[in-house]
This record gives C-alpha cells, sequence and structure tokens, in this order.
C-alpha cells in the first residue's frame, strides 16, 4: 500500500520481547559516526564492519542526530555537545549494562537505560522522523517509519540459507 511502512509495524509489547536479549549486555564499544550520528555496539565485538572496517556487535544501537545522555538529574552530553564532551562522554558509555530498551511519546523516541543511572534518549528536532535504529542479532531492526514503530527483515535469511 503506498504511504505505509516498509517493516511490520510492532507493538510496545513486541519491541520489549524483540530487545530482550540486549538487556544484561555490556556496551562494548561507543562511538560518533557522520556528524553528530552515534553507535552502541553491544555485546560481544564479533567481527568488522564491512564498509569501515571498524570493530562491531552482532547488535547496535545508532541515533543519527537529536540525541542526549542523562543522568538523573541533568543532560551529561548531547548532539549540540563539543566534540571533546561527546568523545569524552562516549567513552564513559563503554563497559555499562543495558538495563531497558523502550520508546516514549507520540512519536516513538528510543529510550535506553544504562546501568549506573544513565539514559540515552533520541529526540527529533526538525521535520521528519524520529533518527534512531536498533540492529538486533538475528539481522532485523526496528526504528520509526511514518510515525510508526516498525520491524524490518528485509535482510534477515530465510532457514536454509
Amino acid at each position: 500500500m503506498p504511504g505505509s511502512p516498509r517493516g511490520r509495524r510492532v507493538t510496545l509489547d513486541d519491541l520489549a520481547a524483540l530487545t530482550r536479549p540486549l538487556v544484561g549486555l555490556p556496551v562494548t564499544r561507543a562511538w560518533r559516526g557522520h556528524g553528530s550520528c552515534i553507535v552502541l555496539e553491544i555485546g560481544p565485538l564479533t567481527g568488522t564492519h564491512p564498509r569501515t572496517g571498524n570493530p562491531c556487535a552482532d547488535a547496535s544501537i545508532m541515533v543519527e542526530w537529536s540525541w542526549r545522555v542523562e543522568s538523573r538529574r541533568a543532560v551529561r552530553f548531547g548532539s549540540w555537545s563539543t566534540d571533546r564532551k561527546i568523545s569524552g562522554g562516549l567513552a564513559s558509555l563503554t563497559g555499562r549494562t543495558v538495563l531497558d530498551v523502550g520508546v516514549e511519546g507520540r512519536l516513538p523516541e528510543l529510550s535506553v537505560a544504562l546501568d549506573g543511572g544513565v539514559w540515552l534518549r533520541s529526540f527529533m528536532i526538525v521535520e521528519g522522523q524520529p533518527a534512531w535504529t536498533v540492529f538486533l542479532p538475528d539481522g532485523s531492526w526496528l526504528c520509526v517509519e511514518r510515525g510508526v514503530l516498525v520491524h524490518d527483515t528485509q535482510n534477515v535469511p530465510s532457514p536454509g540459507e
């Protein structure tokens, strides 16, 4: 149907079930992509990214822009922080354990709870969709398309492949 999301629409219960394998795993690498994009590699580093050659895990969380990292009472750093603050802040996320992956708001904004009272949150500030993706160990991913939380399995191999 034209104008409908590419992936399968998911509920909050589906989201919890799909992200459950990430809960309890450490952030093994936190790095900055192009511009203000950040990526958290979740779980053991298992290989290298085919395009960049950088170490990667079977699961990762990417927020393309408009994000912040919070403590219980303040924003620690965010997409508009200085390069130095972002670099130091990302380094401080390495080794933290994922406690929860969820969404909040009418338009699904990502919220990742880490141990030590730290949260990563997306928040789009311009026209369009929240710009985040959770890449799951099976090769599928979660994101927002046309204001809807979706699970995309287009790159997941079929049984027997």
